[in-house]
């Protein structure tokens, strides 16, 4: 939960990144870099680790600050930024390494499908393991039209959801079960925390996690993203068949030169996903 000293009424200005929250875990041996949106030309303070950090909200309101790198921490820790009247506070917050993991469905199998799922609920609790398994716009449809309110969250910004959590019997069932076993023995082995940010997706395609700029520097790959994806003969027959079904025949669904947004759209989970944690340090990628 989010600590706020303004009004219930009264719009907030104040937004750290979405990746930012209780229970999360930041990345050990690297500068701790936090960032996030703010009233353009007032103060955003950040304290934490005993130091505060101070800066001015750009003409676009951004705001970014980097603390010095830290060792492992198992403590927990708090972070609080203040704007103005606004205040923000972060508890429970840990110091490790984070592992971002994508795939297909077998990186999105959940725990709650694993054989094992039923005695490893017994041994499920493990306050140093992090999640953030975030739920995504459409997961679960496949040859049926998506519904207002999914496609009201095809926006990069909304298109993912979900928020840090300590592994226990209860939040680690949705969690990516070669992620979690990942997880588990990892920390067992280096005696760290360990934090995992699942952006996997069952049966999407590799294009979706690539920045569509990038495509279209590829001399291989470039006309995968040159004209609308749902006619687009580059793309397999599989992927344009799904997005017909799901985004083809629903209106209002956000668009740009490359045709409807969805969770297979060249490029998409890449805005959605990937692109706002870059100025995350990471340990590595798990797929």
């Amino acid at each position: 939960m989010i600590i706020s000293l303004i009004p219930f009424f009264a719009a907030a200005q104040l937004q750290p990144a979405a990746i930012f929250a209780h229970n999360m875990l930041l990345q050990r041996q690297q500068p701790i870099h936090i960032w996030g949106k703010g009233l353009p030309g007032k103060q955003v303070s950040v304290s934490f680790l005993q130091t505060k950090k101070t800066v001015t909200a750009k003409a676009d309101s951004s705001w970014a600050v980097y603390f010095p790198k830290q060792e492992a921490n198992a403590v927990p820790q708090s972070m609080i930024i203040v704007s103005g009247k606004e205040k923000i506070q972060f508890n429970n917050i840990l110091i490790g390494d984070i592992w971002l993991c994508i795939g297909q469905s077998n990186m999105e199998w959940p725990m709650s499908s694993e054989m094992h799922f039923a005695e490893e609920t017994a041994n499920s609790n493990h306050p140093l393991l992090r999640f953030y398994n975030p739920a995504y716009a459409g997961k679960g449809y496949y040859s049926t039209t998506f519904t207002d309110s999914i496609v009201q969250l095809l926006h990069p910004g909304t298109f993912y959801k979900g928020q840090w959590q300590s592994s226990d019997s209860n939040t680690f069932r949705t969690m990516s079960a070669v992620a979690y076993y990942f997880g588990k023995r990892l920390t067992a082995a280096v005696n760290i925390p360990i934090g995992l940010i699942n952006l996997s997706m069952g049966g999407a395609p590799l294009e979706t996690f690539i920045d569509i700029n990038a495509l279209k520097k590829s001399q291989q790959f470039s006309a995968k993203q040159n004209k609308d994806w749902l006619q687009n003969d580059a793309l397999p027959v599989w992927v344009r068949e799904r997005g017909q079904q799901n985004v083809g025949t629903a209106s209002a669904v956000p668009a740009d030169a490359n045709g409807k947004n969805h969770p297979f759209k060249p490029g998409f989970a890449y805005a959605a996903g990937i692109a706002p944690l870059l100025p995350l340090p990471i340990k590595g990628i798990l797929n």
